[in-house]
């Protein structure tokens, strides 16, 4: 009797334990389907005090006829101590986020891009001055996409209220030439309209783009603009040794997203014509002064 008791006890525990485990391997929220996964490498070299990016935006579309999630997460990085900041997010998500050599984010996921919406990819990436010319930085990130699930409702909320910050930037200076090796860096002028009522911090970056759509990284700075009020902010745009035409872009990241661009003209002055117009210079005061003689 004793051992009949023990077989069917040991009987339920086995059953129990058997139906646990087929209720966690078919459930859809613990082990969600990947429906898609791809890896992309960021890099960016230092050439000649200038920070090379690529690529530094990539877009996600639903192309499905349903609700969509996006997970990044970190793969590999090398050279993470010579990382000062890389920040890599979209449409208001922080996805992964590494400062001074240590990583705070590692991973998030975007949920419910719904079909026909766009995740863009937005990148801040800037090397500590320790990085010497030719050495290289790359991030390798994965994305998988999910289908999004549809949970049980969940306890209704009042949101927060968000305020929103409508703003206005536009490139109010710019030099139209640019000339090498005279000019390594050149100054630009930047103006902010903050058209709430209340105040913010105003995160500016700003970068160039050659005309085969190599981006150059410039730089970032924070500032602070009250409510209705204005500033002009002066950026340093880092010139390229490559003659051409560019354009620089200027972005406010935080609060807002908003976008200005002008174009410019480096000319870049061969070293031979510089010591011909030297020599020239040198002969003509000697010619000179040997006729007063």
């Amino acid at each position: 009797m004793r051992r009949s008791r023990l077989n069917h006890a040991i009987a339920i525990i086995v059953l129990s334990m058997f139906l646990c485990s087929l209720f966690i391997f078919v459930n859809p929220f613990l082990f969600p389907k990947v429906l898609a996964q791809y890896t992309w490498t960021d890099t960016f070299n230092v050439y000649q005090n200038i920070t090379v990016l690529e690529p530094s935006i990539r877009v996600i579309k639903n192309t499905y006829g349903f609700p969509i999630d996006v997970k990044v997460y970190i793969v590999d990085v090398n050279n993470i101590a010579k990382i000062s900041l890389y920040e890599t997010f979209g449409n208001n998500t922080e996805f992964i986020y590494i400062k001074d050599g240590v990583t705070l984010r590692t991973e998030n996921t975007y949920n419910r891009l719904e079909p026909n919406q766009i995740l863009a990819f937005n990148l801040l990436a800037k090397p500590t001055d320790t990085l010497g010319i030719g050495e290289t930085i790359t991030v390798q990130k994965k994305v998988e996409i999910y289908k999004s699930l549809v949970a049980p409702p969940p306890i209704v909320i009042p949101p927060p209220i968000v305020m929103k910050f409508p703003l206005d930037l536009k490139i109010t200076a710019l030099p139209a030439i640019v000339c090498q090796p005279f000019q390594p860096s050149f100054k630009s002028t930047v103006t902010i309209i903050n058209k709430a009522t209340v105040g913010t911090d105003v995160l500016v970056r700003w970068w160039i783009v050659d005309a085969e759509g190599k981006t150059y990284d410039g730089g970032q700075k924070t500032i602070f603009i009250s409510g209705l009020d204005k500033k002009e902010i002066e950026i340093s745009v880092p010139t390229p040794s490559t003659e051409g035409k560019y354009t620089l872009h200027v972005q406010s990241v935080k609060p807002t997203v908003v976008i200005a661009e002008n174009t410019f003209q480096v000319v870049v002055i061969p070293i031979w014509m510089l010591f011909a117009v030297g020599v020239t210079v040198i002969l003509t005061l000697y010619i000179i002064k040997k006729r007063r003689k």
